[in-house]
Formats: structure tokens, C-alpha cells, sequence
């Protein structure tokens, strides 16, 4: 998979609540928050389940795959450090089982609500990001 931000700075805010999710994702690896009170999953990871507000919270390894809920396409950056790359596209994905909804680049080409696609790692400038790719 090509690397759409090979030459942009750009760096996550990590926080204590989500080092850990992002160190999974730089060791190739998708991790998803789960409640072991509520057997149900759910992100951002925070310190208490987002649906029955249990601190009992594990994470389990997600295959990324999932189908597009939503995309834009900014044709105009949203912010200086993604200028010289628009038009590009960000979707919002629903992992499937997980059933929880993340955000990242994928590259252009058609897509409706029912793309199937899966998640990647990428490397910017030293930060791990979150990227899909159509399956």
C-alpha cells in the first residue's frame, strides 16, 4: 500500500487513556477496547465502558475489516499541514463484529456505504496512523 502522506508532519495527541492503543497500531496490530462486564466493545478507548461505564475493560485484537458508514473528500485541507494533498478522502468505518466506528485515510476511487474495506498501519514521520484500503 502506498503511503498517501509520505512527506507530511503530522503527529497523534497521546494521552494515558490511549498509548496503549496507539503502541498496538505502531506493532501492526488493532486492538479494540471490550468490556468484560458488558461483553461489548467500543472507541475511543477511555477508563470506563462507554455503555455500561465498567472499568473491568480488556482489549482484543479486530481483524480491521469493515464496511465504509460514512466519507468526505476535502478538497480543501482542513488543516496547513495537508496542503499540496487535496483532493483526499477520510472515511468513517464500522467494524465488523466489533461494531465500532473509526476514522482514517483511504485513497481515492469510488465508494458507497457498503464498501468493504480493511484497516492498516502507516508510517508519517515517525507517528503511526490509521489508513484503510478496499477489499
Amino acid at each position: 500500500m502506498t503511503n498517501p502522506l509520505q512527506d507530511v508532519t503530522v503527529a497523534p495527541d497521546i494521552d494515558p487513556d490511549t498509548a496503549w492503543w496507539w503502541a498496538s497500531l505502531a506493532a501492526g496490530e488493532l486492538r479494540i477496547p471490550h468490556c468484560r462486564s458488558c461483553d461489548r466493545h467500543f472507541f475511543p478507548p477511555i477508563p470506563a465502558c462507554a455503555h455500561c461505564g465498567s472499568t473491568d475493560i480488556d482489549a482484543t485484537l479486530s481483524t480491521g475489516e469493515g464496511r465504509v458508514y460514512s466519507w468526505i473528500v476535502a478538497h480543501h485541507p482542513l488543516d496547513d499541514t495537508f496542503k499540496g494533498h487535496t483532493p483526499y478522502t477520510v472515511v468513517a468505518v464500522e467494524l465488523q463484529p466489533e461494531g465500532v466506528r473509526l476514522f482514517g485515510r483511504i485513497e481515492s476511487g469510488p465508494l458507497d456505504e457498503n464498501t468493504r474495506v480493511r484497516a492498516y498501519p502507516y508510517d508519517v514521520a515517525g507517528s503511526t496512523l490509521l489508513g484503510f484500503e478496499r477489499i
